[in-house]
Formats: C-alpha cells, sequence, structure tokens
C-alpha cells in the first residue's frame, strides 16, 4: 500500500513539473494566466446575461408583432378604425422596454401619432396581401383617404 502511494506521489510531482515546463516554453502570447483566465470567465458570463437580455427583447418583438398583425386584420375587416389601431400601437411600443423611438422617429410623420397611422396602414396593406388581397386597393384607399382627411383639418393629431 505505501509503494502505490509512494508511486502516486511520484508520479503527481512528475506531471505538475512537466505541465510548469511546458506552460514555460509556451511563447507569451499563448500563456493564460490567472488574470487572464479571470476575465474570460467574466466575458463569457456577461455574454450569457446579453444573450438572456437579446431572447427576452427578441421575444418582446416578437408578441408586439403578432399583436400589431392581429390589430391590422380587424381593422381591414372594419372592426377597428385607423386611429384605434394606432392608439393600441402606440401602447404596444410604449410599454416594450426595448422600442426603439429613435428609429421610430425616423419614419415618415409630423408628429409619433402621424407615424403610429402610418405603421398600421402597413401593416393592414400586409395583412390584406396575404389574407383579402382583392381587397388591398380599396381598403387602403379609404384608410389613406381617412388619414389625409384628418391631418387636412390642420392641427396635429392625437390619438386616445
Amino acid at each position: 500500500m505505501k509503494a502505490a502511494a509512494g508511486g502516486f506521489w511520484i508520479l503527481s510531482c512528475s506531471l505538475i513539473i512537466m505541465a510548469g515546463i511546458f506552460l514555460t516554453a509556451l511563447p507569451d502570447h499563448l500563456r493564460l494566466g490567472v488574470r487572464t483566465a479571470v476575465r474570460f470567465h467574466q466575458e463569457l458570463e456577461d455574454a450569457s446575461a446579453r444573450e438572456s437580455e437579446l431572447e427576452t427583447e427578441l421575444q418582446e418583438i416578437q408578441n408586439a408583432m403578432t399583436a400589431k398583425h392581429r390589430i391590422a386584420g380587424m381593422v381591414a375587416t372594419g372592426r377597428e378604425s385607423l386611429f384605434e389601431a394606432a392608439a393600441r400601437f402606440r401602447d404596444l411600443d410604449e410599454n416594450r422596454p426595448s422600442f426603439n423611438r429613435t428609429g421610430f422617429r425616423s419614419l415618415l410623420g409630423g408628429s409619433d401619432d402621424e407615424r403610429h397611422c402610418r405603421q398600421v396602414l402597413r401593416y393592414v396593406g400586409d395583412w390584406l396581401e396575404e389574407h383579402q388581397p382583392g381587397k388591398l386597393d380599396a381598403v387602403m384607399d379609404r384608410l389613406e383617404a381617412e388619414l389625409r382627411q384628418c391631418l387636412e383639418r390642420g392641427g396635429p393629431l392625437f390619438l386616445r
């Protein structure tokens, strides 16, 4: 038993010495110091946390897009008005922490409310192309006329 323990001790020491020789023989740029290992570990943890945040953000965006598509269908079939839908789009966007307000404000429109109306028009057009392409022109002409009439009355557009 003593011989086995002594052999294990000698083998362990030999491995440690060989590892030390190997590590010191490596070029400087291949050596992995403790600080570097700790930094890599922290970067890995940070990347993992960021991945989780991005997955949550993606789910929020997908949920909002699904809701907007459903709302667009209601507008396209006359069950909801353009302005009611735009208010609901606004609420969906404002309740989403990842909403890109700067990018949204770069869209065509004199106000955020008008931009939401135009966003509804795009979604309705997409919904009609997919579900009722024969009604696309008539419905879009009607909705665009509603928005145009509201804007021509002057003053800003306010959604409820």
